[in-house]
């Protein structure tokens, strides 16, 4: 899939998340964040997350952080798959 399909499916998305950025601060280190890109998976419809490697500094502006809620959505698997 090429990256313009990508985005496109990302626009048809219901999801108000999809398509931007969150951060995340380190459980064990508040000099440390990550950064999550969610974006929405094309076979099951689901938001599904992009995590970097933790970075020490600070967060950068404009940045949301990530709620706990959306992180445990995107850590999980829908009830059905069809194939």
């Amino acid at each position: 899939m090429y990256l313009s399909e990508i985005a496109a499916a990302n626009s048809r998305s219901s999801d108000p998340n999809v398509g931007k950025t969150f951060y995340e601060i380190h459980p064990s280190d508040p000099d440390q964040y990550r950064t999550v890109y969610i974006t929405s998976n094309f076979m099951t419809n689901e938001p599904q997350g992009y995590w970097t490697n933790y970075v020490t500094g600070k967060v950068p502006d404009g940045i949301k952080p990530l709620h706990p809620l959306m992180k445990s959505r995107l850590g999980r698997m829908p009830n059905s798959i069809s194939f």
